[in-house]
């Protein structure tokens, strides 16, 4: 960021900057900006200008702030600027399909696993004859359609690419923060041209209509919903993706997102291969730990490794390598805080893994408990 000020040749005395501060204009907060090199004195009789090139660090939360420099107690200049909030490119992807009578379609997607994992929308899923990712540097690579969930549309698919940068899913405690009001950035593609749009959420709990008689809950957002960007993150200030572009009202040029907890956890599972039951198991690995993840968030879901062992008359699915704490894992497998806390002071420490337990003969969960990390 750079700044110029011209101090005024009719100055009568020499003056010393004494501090600079960012003035948050939304929350009213003010704090110390940092001083940079040159503060003066600055000698009457002169016109001089003092031009200060990237001395602050801009601040980290998105909003509106005025830079204030101080004489003693009194504010002699001040700078208007807005901080937006951050998406790391890296992770999202454009996504297109080739269909069934020579049709196309493109939307958008982010990566979710370092492995190749990624997160779209295909509204014609089953009538895919190839489909192909785009990374953010123009390399395109096949894909193959691991999941798909017919309610949202929203499905993983995977490519043959490893040491990826992933996206972060937001909490459940994080997407329980937003509301109206709130500041938020769709990314994806459009017209086949990367694009941030930033949004605001306006109903925090909306009901889209979808088949006759049946209703999706969703997020409303002024804004985002462009050709091809269906599929792409919707990413708070912390860059965490809170949130799926869905949709859009072409009356209003509203957006509608699915939050990261109302996106079925199994869609964030790795790749398994599919596997028969048997008279003595008939509950399969895959099937054991797709009852599990159901029972998890989904950002814990995303970035488990997933292990599954059977022991006579159950399954343990093990999600480890969490590095949780403990309002991430909330409601499940831990308990409610206490009236008036939080999960974390209730529940302090980090988690390692969650273990839960599967009824090999009926598929019902049995147990689950979250395991702390060794200190």
């Amino acid at each position: 960021m750079y700044l110029g000020l011209r101090i005024s040749e009719q100055l009568e005395t020499d003056i010393t900057f004494s501090r600079y501060t960012f003035f948050n204009r939304d929350t009213g907060e003010e704090v110390e900006a940092g001083l940079p090199g040159d503060l003066g004195p600055f000698e009457p009789g002169r016109a001089t200008l003092a031009g200060f090139q990237n001395p602050w660090m801009v601040p980290a939360d998105p909003g509106n702030y005025e830079l204030r420099v101080y004489l003693d107690n009194t504010v002699i200049a001040s700078a208007m600027l807005e901080v937006s909030p951050r998406v790391t490119r890296q992770p999202v992807v454009m996504v297109k399909s080739q269909l069934t009578g020579g049709r196309s379609g493109q939307s958008s997607g982010f990566i979710f696993r370092s492995n190749g994992h990624v997160l779209t929308f295909l509204a014609d899923a089953s009538e895919i004859e190839r489909l192909e990712v785009v990374l953010g540097n123009g390399l395109p690579l096949e894909a193959s359609v691991s999941r798909t969930d017919n309610t949202t549309s929203l499905a993983c698919i995977k490519i043959e690419r490893d040491n990826l940068v992933p996206f972060t899913l937001a909490g459940n405690n994080e997407v329980a923060e937003l509301k109206t009001g709130t500041h938020l950035v769709v990314a994806g593609y459009s017209d086949g041209e990367y694009r941030e749009i930033e949004v605001e959420v306006l109903d925090v709990r909306y009901d889209l209509p979808l088949h006759p008689g049946t209703t999706l809950p969703v997020m409303k957002l002024d804004a985002g919903g462009e050709l091809g960007m269906a599929g792409g993150p919707v990413v708070n200030a912390a860059g965490h993706v809170v949130g799926v572009m869905l949709a859009v009202d072409p009356e209003t040029g509203e957006s509608f997102m699915v939050p990261v907890n109302r996106i079925p956890s199994v869609l964030f599972l790795p790749t398994t291969a599919q596997e028969g039951t048997s008279d003595i198991q008939p509950i399969s690995r895959v099937q054991a730990i797709e009852t599990a993840a159901k029972m998890l968030p989904a950002s814990i879901v995303a970035r488990a490794d997933i292990k599954a062992e059977v022991h006579d008359q159950y399954w343990e699915v093990i999600f480890d390598n969490l590095n949780a704490k403990a309002d991430e894992l909330m409601p499940f497998p831990l308990k409610g805080p206490p009236p008036g806390g939080s999960a974390s002071e209730a529940y302090p420490g980090i988690y390692q893994s969650v273990v839960i337990t599967v009824d090999a003969e009926t598929g019902y969960p049995k147990s689950a408990v979250a395991r702390e990390m060794p200190e």
